[in-house]
């Protein structure tokens, strides 16, 4: 309703309002959008919190990567960023938490991107004794202070303020995601240098 209002009266008053006007309205709907945004992934992060009690099925990883890339297209070639991904295992899981887990970890490598440097991501995985897969996405962005790797998995944390647009919520729907299905995620980080994040499943388990 902010949004529709602020909009509308920008239509309806064109040519009626001072500079400074102008400036007050154009506010008005940057925070609405920001508050838009920002209510989107509360939804989203409820949602995955709370998914995760119906039955697993087999999930083909290659397929999922393949769909997030497919959304990610237009972010991936505006910053002409580098993606490959080796063969991933088809696993006993929930699609819809997988696709968004690897969407915020793909997208937040390519958001996070140093200066002056091509997006680089690698996405792979290994198979331990125990029979769990081990994912990872590593990038060679901006990278993460060794102090914060626990941080920055909880709502609402952001370590670079207004920098970078988002809502701060996007690691925590991965660890909430990653949780409901068994299993646990970190990182591992050289400030400057990149970031690779891992997550761990257990083998054929569905929380």
């Amino acid at each position: 309703m902010v949004l529709a209002y602020s909009q509308w009266l920008g239509r309806s008053a064109t040519g009626k309002l001072n500079d400074k006007e102008r400036d007050m309205l154009a506010c008005v709907e940057k925070n609405g959008r920001r508050l838009q945004g920002l209510l989107g992934a509360l939804r989203e992060y409820i949602y995955i919190s709370e998914t995760g009690d119906e039955p697993g099925t087999e999930v083909d990883c290659n397929g999922v990567v393949r769909t997030v890339l497919a959304n990610l297209e237009g972010v991936t070639a505006e910053s002409k960023a580098v993606i490959t991904c080796d063969p991933l295992p088809t696993i006993q899981s929930i699609e819809v938490l997988l696709v968004q887990l690897f969407q915020n970890l793909v997208g937040n490598a390519i958001k996070y991107k140093a200066d002056g440097r091509t997006p680089e991501i690698a996405i792979t995985c290994c198979t331990r004794e125990d029979g769990a897969h081990v994912f990872s996405v590593r990038d060679n962005g901006i990278g993460i202070d060794p102090q914060h790797t626990e941080y920055v998995f909880d709502v609402f944390k952001r370590l670079h303020g207004h920098r970078y647009s988002g809502t701060g919520i996007g690691l925590a729907i991965c660890k909430a995601a990653v949780e409901r299905l068994g299993g646990s995620i970190w990182v591992e980080s050289v400030p400057g240098q990149g970031s690779r994040f891992y997550f761990s499943l257990p083998q054929n388990k569905v929380a």
